[in-house]
């Protein structure tokens, strides 16, 4: 399954005021502490193999990861950067960055 997005996510960890830091084409974006936590388990996932899918279950209880991919998109959308198609949804319950893994980098405090 093809990747949906080019963009380049470096996510970076900084934190300032209750925020974390992420580049998304160079571009930033400061997000909430569970929108980073999401971000962080679907790119671990990316980084791993077999496409990157995650669980929904993974990223929130049941029912609450919807509204927890949706915070992540807003958040994401703050950098300006067109993330339009940076998370996909397989219909199954599972989310994933929609980049070429080679696209994900984290810094080296946050593995």
């Amino acid at each position: 399954m093809p990747y949906r997005s080019k963009v380049k996510i470096h996510i970076d960890g900084q934190a300032k005021d209750r925020r974390r830091l992420v580049m998304v084409d160079a571009l930033p974006a400061w997000l909430t502490e569970r929108s980073f936590e999401a971000l962080l388990k679907l790119a671990f996932a990316a980084k791993a193999g077999a496409m990157g899918w995650v669980a929904g279950v993974e990223l929130g209880q049941f029912g609450d990861y919807y509204q927890t991919i949706r915070r992540l998109r807003t958040d994401l959308k703050s950098s300006k950067a067109n993330v339009r198609w940076l998370i996909e949804n397989n219909r199954a319950k599972h989310f994933r960055l929609s980049v070429p893994p080679a696209n994900i980098t984290i810094d080296n405090g946050l593995r």
